[in-house]
């Protein structure tokens, strides 16, 4: 970021690095409005000002920029994800697995793409989290099943991650094994 300015291919990560950081939160803020400032028709600019509104727990601020953020990119899969998050956050579970759905569909994630020429750039967004996110979703909900079937996709597609392993212990747990 110091040496582009504003690089669009890292600021999703970027981003929700600074979300998780709390010592970051400020900075986040500050980078939101430089974004909105020198790039207000970049969709990253309003995913950061969407994300900085989540951390205030202001879910209907937070959701009316990450829609906007969605609307100007509808195939960017951050912004649907976050745009999930809004809602799971609020304890909208239903209207959040929709979200993520969606997100699921954008990132290619499950699907076998073998024929695709740009395989290597496809394998570059290739992502569990949706699925891992709609499987904790179904679990917050009772929907066991539904859990278990979106959790076996998200290890199908990155079997290290421990939120993975833990999540199917909570559904394993809940079958009583």
């Amino acid at each position: 970021m110091e040496l582009s300015g504003i690089h669009t291919m890292t600021l999703p990560l970027h981003i929700a690095c600074m979300y998780h950081l709390k010592h970051l939160h400020s900075r986040l803020f500050i980078l939101a409005h430089e974004l909105v400032d020198k790039e207000p028709e970049l969709p990253m600019s309003w995913l950061a000002v969407g994300v900085w509104y989540l951390i205030s727990q202001r879910w209907r601020d937070a959701r009316q920029y990450l829609s906007k953020t969605t609307i100007m990119n509808p195939r960017l899969a951050p912004g649907w994800i976050a745009f999930a998050h809004s809602f799971a956050l609020e304890g909208e579970h239903e209207h959040a697995i929709t979200a993520y759905s969606t997100a699921a569909r954008l990132f290619p994630g499950y699907e076998k793409e073998q024929r695709h020429r740009f395989l290597w750039l496809t394998n570059l967004f290739r992502t569990h989290l949706p699925y891992l996110f709609i499987g904790m979703e179904q679990l917050t909900l009772s929907h066991i099943t539904l859990a278990e079937a979106s959790l076996t996709v998200a290890e199908a597609i990155c079997d290290s991650d421990p939120l993975v392993h833990n999540e199917k212990g909570v559904v394993a747990y809940s079958n009583k094994k």
